[in-house]
């Protein structure tokens, strides 16, 4: 079935076992942790549905009578399992039309650049699992970004951060192999050990810095500090999209025989 159609379907089915649905949402230990929704209520419905046709058919070729008390309590039967299951906590449940169908896998793909991740990279796959574990993506505090090298004579360095706008007083900036610390002071100069003078755009990210002493050669200079995103455009932005396979349903039947047997004395 096509995803577009799970929320049209899901309507029926809701309607058509309203009693059920009613039960299921207010009771399921799947709505202690997510809402529940159509893709959960149309996987339930089906199953309603599915043993009503079965009955249908039972009953088009013998009686009702041959069910036993089964017809009273089997819709109770299904509600309970389904309310008290936690599988759909950890998997989705997609019924089939047939006996071959589609089904979905749900991705999560990052739709900006940030940290160690990029622009449309999958993060988890449905089908194959973690595929990167986000760092310094969705949290505001960017640790040790390399912005410069040093070649044993320059002094005075500038560069722009890789994100901005930045907040006050989140400012540290270290060079390799040294004690040298520098700070911002919330009025956009950075000071501290080993540094002459320095300042900091908070808006646009841009920094200059001189140092004491020339920082040795390919010895790295390295800031840390927290973005702030109440004044970013751009949040960090992730989102879902769907990869089908066809599957095919396997059969298995088995049959178990119960008697008694006479023991001699």
């Amino acid at each position: 079935m096509e995803i577009k159609n799970i929320n049209e379907q899901a309507e029926t089915l809701y309607s058509k076992y309203r009693d059920y649905m009613d039960f299921y949402e207010s009771k399921a230990v799947l709505g202690k942790v997510k809402s529940i929704g159509a893709e959960e209520i149309y996987a339930f419905g089906k199953q309603l549905e599915n043993y009503s046709q079965w009955q249908s058919f039972v009953e088009s070729n013998g009686g009702q009578g041959d069910l036993g008390v089964l017809p009273n309590v089997a819709l109770d039967v299904i509600t309970a399992s389904n309310t008290n299951s936690v599988i759909p906590m950890f998997a989705s449940v997609q019924p089939l039309e047939d006996v071959q169908g589609t089904i979905w896998f749900k991705n999560i793909v990052s739709k900006t650049s940030r940290g160690n991740v990029t622009a449309d990279q999958t993060l988890v796959s449905g089908l194959e699992g973690r595929k990167q574990i986000p760092g310094q993506f969705a949290g505001e505090e960017v640790v040790s970004e390399a912005e410069a090298t040093g070649d044993g004579s320059t002094k005075a360095f500038a560069y722009t951060t890789k994100y901005a706008p930045i907040l006050k007083r989140t400012v540290t900036i270290t060079v390799d192999g040294t004690n040298v610390k520098g700070i911002d002071d919330g009025e956009g100069n950075i000071v501290g050990v080993g540094i002459t003078k320095g300042s900091i755009n908070y808006e646009t990210g841009a920094v200059t810095i001189e140092f004491n002493e020339a920082p040795a050669d390919d010895a790295v200079i390295a800031q840390g500090y927290a973005t702030d995103f109440e004044g970013m455009q751009e949040i960090p932005t992730i989102n879902t999209d769907y990869t089908s396979k066809m599957v095919k349903a396997k059969s298995f039947s088995i049959r178990s025989e119960i008697g008694l047997t006479e023991l001699a004395a």
